[in-house]
């Protein structure tokens, strides 16, 4: 098995970790600001509506492929949808949804990835089995890498508890699709997708979190069910083969304690298996953060909040900082340098995707590599005629 190690991102995070509106307000009192701290405090809240209002058409867009999709639907459905119709709203709202993670900043464990998981030894983990063929379509996204201790307790300790250094996924989304004909628990339906985000998880446990997982027992526990076992069964034999040399009625009652023993095994082994899969609920109970149609908000929500901090970054450095406008890498440069050195916040922050939604809300001017953008009150002309836009309902006579 591959061991894990505890490292972190390597190639640093590409979401920015800091709320919005304390990223604003640090950006407002950036020195070379001067007295425009008011006006760039309100193009941030320019820019957080126009990005409110597109991310709004994006939750309409998922909702609606969503809808005979969610196994949670609040509503009847007053339409009916064939196989075909079916997974067509799959396969588009799959698309737009996996879209909206890389907006949000997720980024998609791959087949290689997740096969290393998949073989990771985790001291704590369950051991779970998980049958790929299940699934029409599914994956993993996640955002953020962190390193944590957690306790646990093993035979190789002699149960004494022990800490370990893991590495952590921050956020992790699953969205799962499953056969037509595949044997699901109960509760789950190939009809539905399911969309689950849970926090803090540990990359050597990341197989507990498909919904069709089987708990497979331990080396540890089938010898904790097998010995008692054993041992009583071969007593029994000797006994009840003494027993009826000497007495029939003896005989019968060591072969019921026979059976006895037959039974406390199988029960030994249901109760094996019941802890296995208390806690496995208990894991996902404290880590779970959301399921299905509350997933899409909340990760619209992020993304929402990304894109925002994103213009607003590229923005007030353009403005301000004469270096990163002499190109896009020395743009991207400057601006995590400065997140480091100020915030303490080590991320690879995406440059061409600031830049260009910058150029799509008319903020930003190129001279070759040259960047330049408009000032303060220019820019707050052209986004409030762009929310102006969104919303022009003129009936002509």
């Amino acid at each position: 098995m591959t061991t894990e190690s505890a490292t972190a991102d390597d190639e640093g995070e590409r979401f920015i970790p800091i709320a919005r509106r304390e990223l604003s307000a640090l950006l407002a009192a950036h020195p070379a600001i001067g007295d425009r701290g008011p006006d760039v405090r309100r193009l941030a809240d320019m820019l957080a509506h126009v990005f409110h209002f597109l991310f709004h058409q994006e939750v309409l867009a998922l909702k609606r492929d969503y809808a005979p999709l969610d196994p949670d639907a609040p509503y009847r459905s007053l339409s009916s949808y064939d196989d075909g119709e079916r997974a067509a709203c799959a396969t588009a709202f799959t698309e737009r949804f996996e879209d909206v993670l890389r907006r949000a900043n997720y980024r998609r464990v791959g087949e290689a990835e997740l096969q290393e998981l998949l073989d990771m030894a985790s001291p704590w983990a369950l051991d779970l089995e998980v049958d790929f063929d299940q699934f029409r379509h599914f994956c993993f996204y996640y955002r953020g890498l962190g390193d944590e201790q957690r306790d646990y307790r093993s035979a190789g300790t002699l149960f004494r508890m022990r800490k370990h250094d893991t590495v952590v996924f921050r956020r992790l989304v699953l969205l799962a699709h499953f056969q037509k004909d595949a044997e699901l628990p109960n509760g789950i339906d190939p009809d539905f997708v399911y969309l689950k985000i849970f926090k803090n998880i540990p990359r050597g446990d990341i197989e507990m979190l498909f919904p069709n997982t089987e708990p497979r027992m331990k080396l540890f526990d089938k010898f904790r069910v097998i010995a008692p076992l054993a041992g009583g069964i071969g007593s029994s034999l000797l006994k009840i083969f003494l027993a009826a040399v000497i007495n029939t009625w003896a005989a019968v009652m060591f072969a019921i304690a026979f059976i006895v023993y037959g039974v406390k095994g199988f029960l030994g082994y249901l109760n094996v298996k019941r802890n296995y899969q208390g806690t496995l609920v208990s894991s996902l109970y404290f880590n779970s953060l959301d399921n299905n149609l509350g997933v899409i908000h909340n990760v619209i929500d992020q993304a929402e909040e990304e894109e925002c901090k994103e213009a607003l970054l590229a923005y007030v450095f353009l403005l301000v900082d004469d270096a990163s406008r002499e190109s896009e890498a020395a743009m991207d440069r400057r601006i995590e340098a400065w997140l480091d050195e100020r915030c303490g916040v080590q991320l690879n922050f995406e440059a061409p995707d600031a830049l260009a939604k910058l150029e799509r809300l008319g903020l930003l001017t190129r001279d070759g590599d040259r960047l330049d953008v408009v000032d303060v009150r220019s820019a707050l002309a052209k986004l409030d005629a762009t929310w102006d836009g969104y919303f022009d309902y003129a009936v002509e006579d």
